[in-house]
């Protein structure tokens, strides 16, 4: 009876852990199916917002910086909820230090928000503030579905502010090509008229030209032409 009820025990035990790691693989496999549907940078915010909230059973938050050393007081417009001035503290050093901060943490664990830096390959992005409904402690398994979270909710939102960047990039390039483009031609537009006043000019300053009087008629006629062509184009 013993070695049976010990058996037993240890099969309730493995089952128990593999339907937490098929429970885990599935909330994984639902958070990386939706961020793959996300086509910006806000589509993948809400996304992740709402299966934090939907597997974790708390409200989130994710913050961008405004500087290099100052995070955004203000969250996303897809957050669940806003912070304290006493809070917002707390979130930048956690961006700045790069380290867990607040609830469930060994800095200021009193804090009812528990926030996560985000960051990338390349930089800092921002940070996720989570809080959490229930006041036990994440276990084990939820900790490490927690990092597996943040670090596919980093890569994606990385992927994507990159993405952004790109664009913004190419844009400025294709702006500056156009500027290039007008500018030339009107460079070109402005050099006709103003060549044909400095011709007439010219030939008026002549005296055997400018002692017709036909001839001097119809060069001040092009000036004139000349001229209000010019302020057309100015």
């Amino acid at each position: 009876a013993t070695v049976s009820g010990v058996l037993t025990s240890r099969l309730r035990t493995q089952q128990k852990l593999v339907t937490i790691r098929e429970n885990r693989t599935n909330a994984l496999y639902n958070l990386l199916k939706d961020l793959a549907g996300g086509k910006t940078l806000d589509d993948l915010i809400e996304i992740s917002i709402r299966n934090l909230k939907k597997v974790f059973n708390a409200e989130a938050a994710i913050f961008f910086p405004v500087t290099e050393t100052k995070l955004s007081p203000q969250p996303h417009s897809a957050s669940t909820f806003i912070l304290a001035d006493s809070e917002w503290h707390l979130a930048n050093w956690c961006f700045i230090d790069g380290q867990k901060a607040g609830k469930f943490t060994d800095t200021l664990p009193d804090s009812d928000i528990q926030f996560i830096p985000i960051i990338g390959a390349k930089r800092k992005i921002g940070v996720i503030g989570v809080k959490f409904v229930n006041d036990q402690p994440l276990h084990f398994e939820q900790e490490i579905l927690l990092d597996a979270f943040i670090n596919q909710i980093t890569i994606n939102l990385e992927r994507e502010l990159l993405n952004e960047l790109a664009k913004k990039s190419m844009l400025l390039s294709e702006s500056e090509k156009l500027y290039k483009t007008l500018f030339n031609s009107i460079s070109h537009e402005l050099k006709t008229p103003i060549t044909a006043i400095i011709g007439a000019i010219s030939s008026l300053q002549d005296d055997t030209i400018s002692s017709d009087q036909k001839t001097r008629k119809n060069l001040s006629g092009e000036i004139n032409v000349a001229a209000e062509r010019l302020n057309r184009l100015v």
